[in-house]
């Protein structure tokens, strides 16, 4: 038998050319809005678009965040689009001008992407809605940056607001380490918080037992002694602890960007006096009823006792190598909560540490008078009138040692039966639905494979049955 080619048959080649070249969609878009050449542009450009959140349904992407209910997974969801559509405006921004961009892999392009943009950016600046800088500086100026920070931070930059000296938001609402309690000196504007947060402190003498177990529960591991030394010479610890409860400097770097009569300093009443008294200041300066809001809601920021302190110090030293957001978990938001239930003595101040809080107070009362700025109270109740007592952190007795870290580690035993374990065994679900969908994935593609050669085949032999018909 001997095969001829003889010429198309042209109707068939029609219908054949007809039903490859059909793409079915079901849309809901009405025919006046698109037609069908329209429409099916717009689904093959959506593959370009998903490209851009493909990251979003990488199980190893989304296995690393743990949200607590959906409402929060919602959140999660639009600030991730949020943050897909800005990269896709920057990325268009750039490719909209006429100069191409140096990149590192491929040199000057014309249409880079966002990822060899980013790179190229000296610093980014993002300013929230409540003026909040958030900045990011290229690695190659980072330790410029860096240099600047410290001289800033160490008094050698010229003050706010002097020509080449940077302006920084980050300083002008920072506040002191568990900000929130009821404590201290508190400066707001009659249109707001003047600045940004609230930053509340206590005068020294309080403020010094106050920061040593807030460094203890941030994983610090310095004796109360040497804390109490190093703070009152000229050390980095002396600098740390100005930085956050030194109220006459915070309001001169406020009152750079504030007028002084919109920086208001709101007094903690003594020991003693009666609980509402500071909230009715608050109130009274805000112009709320004080009447109107609840004043009993349990506080959650709870101090740790002198023997309840140490355990925290010691154990800080055996968990050096752990993570930080493990220790975080485990001892800073469950341990520490936990030990400041048991109520145990306080912390002692020294004799010669509070001759030397006394100082500080009375400077600090005279800077704030000189300054001239309005005050709700009496600036004399910063000035301490008794001596914190208690215990010693750095020696407490072995017996209550004990009975602390008892209860510490019973407390962690419950914990795991109750959060930890929960969110590890969602963890291992939500694994589980990521392998299975892999499976499911790989499956599909197999079986799609094994239909594209089955019907390649079955064209073969359809192919070589009419080319033997037409020959014959």
């Amino acid at each position: 038998m001997r095969p001829r080619i003889a010429g198309l048959d042209e109707l068939r080649l029609a219908e054949e050319r007809q039903r490859r070249s059909t793409f079915v969609l079901i849309t809901t878009v009405p025919p006046a809005q698109l037609s069908a050449h329209a429409l099916l542009l717009e689904y093959k450009h959506q593959s370009s678009l998903e490209r851009r959140f493909a990251f979003l349904q990488d199980p190893e992407v989304v296995d690393s965040f743990f949200l607590k209910n959906p409402e929060r997974v919602q959140a999660l969801g639009y600030v991730l689009l949020m943050v897909c559509l800005i990269f896709r405006v920057l990325e268009r921004r750039v490719r909209q001008t006429a100069a191409p961009l140096p990149t590192i892999a491929r040199g000057p392009v014309v249409h880079p992407t966002g990822l060899e943009v980013l790179p190229g950016l000296a610093a980014t600046v993002i300013r929230l809605p409540d003026a909040t800088r958030l900045l990011s500086v290229a690695p190659a100026l980072r330790p410029t940056f860096d240099a600047l920070l410290q001289r800033w931070r160490s008094g050698a930059a010229p003050r706010p607001g002097h020509p080449g000296a940077p302006r920084s938001d980050a300083a002008l609402r920072k506040g002191p380490p568990g900000a929130g309690r009821r404590h201290g000196p508190h400066p707001v504007g009659r249109a707001g918080v003047a600045g940004g947060a609230p930053r509340l402190t206590t005068g020294m003498a309080r403020q010094l037992p106050a920061a040593w177990q807030e460094w203890i529960k941030n994983r610090d591991t310095i004796t109360y002694r040497e804390f109490l030394a190093a703070v009152r010479g000229d050390t980095p610890q002396a600098r740390r602890l100005r930085s956050l409860h030194d109220v006459p400097a915070i309001l001169a770097t406020w009152s750079a960007h504030v007028p002084t009569e919109r920086v208001h300093v709101v007094t903690v009443p003594p020991p003693g006096a009666a609980p509402g008294v500071l909230w009715q200041r608050f109130a009274g300066l805000l112009g709320v009823d004080p009447a109107r809001y609840r004043t009993d809601i349990p506080g959650a920021n709870s101090s740790l006792g002198a023997t309840e302190a140490a355990v925290v110090r010691r154990l800080n030293a055996l968990l050096s190598g752990v993570e930080q957001p493990r220790y975080d978990r485990a001892v800073k938001f469950y341990l520490a909560p936990e030990l400041g239930k048991r109520r145990g003595a306080r912390i002692d101040l020294p004799e010669d540490a509070y001759d030397w809080a006394i100082e500080q107070a009375h400077a600090a009362v005279a800077a704030l008078a000189e300054a001239g700025y309005p005050v709700v109270g009496d600036l004399a109740e910063l000035i301490p009138t008794q001596r914190p007592s208690g215990a010693d952190p750095d020696d407490p007795p072995a017996a209550e040692v004990a009975d602390a870290a008892i209860a510490g580690l019973a407390a962690l035993v419950q914990q795991p039966a109750t959060e930890a374990s929960q969110r590890e065994l969602r963890r291992v679900r939500a694994r589980l639905a990521a392998a299975e969908e892999q499976l499911a994935r790989a499956e599909a593609r197999t079986l799609r494979r094994r239909a594209r050669r089955v019907a390649g085949a079955a064209r073969a032999r359809v192919r070589a049955g009419m080319a033997g018909r037409i020959g014959r």
